[in-house]
């Protein structure tokens, strides 16, 4: 679970990167790796089944930053306390 704090604080990293991410974004991101699927994940979100929208969202430096942020400090973190609970 992301609470808004850090929701704030990951675009707040982000921006300082000079990036412009949205939570719409970072929901992205969380649904990619719970469905194991980026496309599943990007049509929920999007509506969209276009293959070239698909493949420019997840090319784009915002996102590819953005993804490493999420793994590093939300997914990673939380597979971490599962293992050592």
């Amino acid at each position: 679970m992301i609470t808004n704090e850090q929701i704030k604080k990951c675009i707040d990293d982000c921006a300082k990167k000079k990036y412009n991410i949205s939570v719409r974004d970072i929901a992205i991101i969380l649904l990619s790796n719970e469905f194991g699927d980026k496309r599943v994940a990007y049509r929920s979100i999007f509506a969209n089944n276009s293959q070239e929208d698909y493949e420019n969202y997840f090319n784009d430096d915002a996102i590819k930053y953005l993804t490493d942020y999420v793994g590093i400090h939300f997914i990673y973190k939380v597979a971490d306390k599962k293992r050592k609970t």
